[in-house]
């Protein structure tokens, strides 16, 4: 079976609320919490942060050695071509890349890794969860990134990497159930807005328990309320 590897998607500079992935919860940036909760999921070696080149890379290169982990900068705006050169840069051809973005600070370590169970299981080229979870993430094979790439990607797909994958693509893909792994992932936690930022704090005051890397059971007592 084709290596896996995760690639965490990540920038300083975001539009709506920039900085957000040093925001601190529980006692650490968002970022050391994914990146330490990716280690939950494959060893080291095989996870990247990858970044663009607008800002200073160095800031997040540091922390990616810190942390023991691969580093790319590559384009600030065509997502998908940042990855496509990381995949060419580390010679991961044929692979399967796991998709992590940085401002998804739930992201569930024990989900992902059943994903990636029924991806192997069942021979797929990409897998997601419906809708597109906040506690799971992307698995997409290499190859198919590269030929995206070729075929003069829409602007979605240049911004959220896999867009033309799910939307137009015939490949052998699967969208899992919206309760995949216990979790109801039509909940919708992110770190993107000021809002966001509020909930987050709110989050963490009222929850202790999602301290956790694995929290499955903590997220479901999370009310729906808190999403809208």
């Amino acid at each position: 079976m084709n290596s896996f590897y995760i690639f965490i998607q990540a920038r300083i500079r975001s539009t709506r609320l920039p900085g957000k992935i040093f925001t601190n919860f529980f006692g650490e940036s968002v970022l050391d919490r994914i990146i330490r909760s990716s280690k939950k999921i494959l060893k080291k070696e095989n996870i990247f942060l990858v970044t663009g080149n607008k800002s200073d890379p160095s800031i997040l290169e540091g922390i990616a050695k810190k942390h023991g982990i691969n580093f790319y900068s590559g384009s600030e705006k065509n997502v998908l071509k940042r990855f496509c050169d990381t995949i060419k840069a580390y010679n991961i051809i044929n692979s399967n890349i796991i998709r992590i973005t940085a401002d998804n600070y739930l992201v569930q370590p024990i989900i992902i890794k059943k994903e990636i169970k029924y991806f192997k299981k069942n021979n797929l080229k990409y897998i997601h969860i419906k809708p597109l979870s906040h506690f799971g993430a992307e698995i997409v094979n290499s190859d198919l990134l590269l030929k995206q790439l070729k075929n003069k990607p829409s602007k979605n797909s240049k911004e959220h990497v896999t867009w033309d994958i799910r939307k137009k693509s015939k490949t052998i893909k699967f969208g899992l159930a919206s309760n995949f792994g216990g979790v109801n992932h039509k909940k919708r936690l992110t770190l993107d807005t000021i809002y966001d930022l509020e909930l987050l704090k709110k989050i963490e005051k009222n929850y202790p328990g999602l301290i956790k890397l694995n929290c499955v059971k903590e997220i479901k007592k999370l009310p729906i309320k808190l999403y809208k």
